[in-house]
């Protein structure tokens, strides 16, 4: 590249980014591909996440950082797909100083209510349950354990939907006689209502802010 007869780095540069912004004009996605992406972030998905199950599950390569420049133009756009990512659900009860809305939900019991035979672990049957989630993955962890005797469940899911946590859930309740089932106050557990409807299972929750392990002794 010259100017005036001479090479000049100011110059190759712009005509770079000129060539950059042409082949960016026309995406390579298509409409769905970038739906199905939305969609995913909609019920708490990381770019991440969306990304590496594109590839495993649809073969479809669309990096991560593609997914953020999504977000952030739909932001300018006045959508509202920022607000599912979790480091902007954090900043933004930092900046406003607002309550924390994570796990309110009408009808919970508190952990301090939990039967004498669950609090002093007398009997088997009162479980401990959580979400372990994979790195850069869609899948991810749920797991059971006895209070009495620390028997431990494990199985996976292919998210951490509530939706997903109760299809793999309500069978073990049946297959392992559980009785009643200590959790935090993760959105994953907002379907316990439908899963005492169809089991003998009672729930309660932790403090807010206080993971069920808090109240190990």
């Amino acid at each position: 590249l010259r100017a005036n007869g001479y090479w000049t780095a100011p110059v190759a540069h712009e005509q770079s980014r000129a060539r950059l912004r042409r082949v960016r004009r026309k995406s390579q996605f298509s409409n769905e591909t970038r739906a199905l992406v939305f969609s995913k972030i909609g019920v708490e998905w990381a770019p991440e996440q969306v990304s590496g199950w594109l590839k495993n599950s649809q073969g479809t390569a669309i990096a991560a950082k593609t997914i953020y420049r999504w977000i952030k133009k739909d932001r300018k756009e006045g959508g509202e797909l920022y607000r599912h990512l979790r480091q902007a659900r954090k900043r933004r009860r930092k900046a406003y100083r607002s309550k924390d809305s994570r796990g309110k939900l009408a009808g919970k019991r508190h952990i301090s209510t939990r039967p004498k035979e669950s609090e002093q672990r007398l009997t088997y049957g009162h479980f401990e349950i959580d979400l372990v989630l994979g790195k850069v993955t869609k899948y991810c962890a749920l797991t059971l354990v006895d209070r009495k005797t620390r028997y431990s469940i494990v199985r996976k899911l292919m998210n951490k939907t509530m939706e997903e946590v109760n299809r793999v859930l309500i069978p073990l309740i049946w297959e392992f006689g559980i009785k009643s089932l200590t959790a935090d106050n993760g959105c994953e557990f907002h379907g316990y209502k439908d899963v005492e409807r169809e089991t003998t299972v009672r729930w309660y929750f932790a403090t807010p802010h206080r993971s069920v392990n808090n109240y190990l002794c």
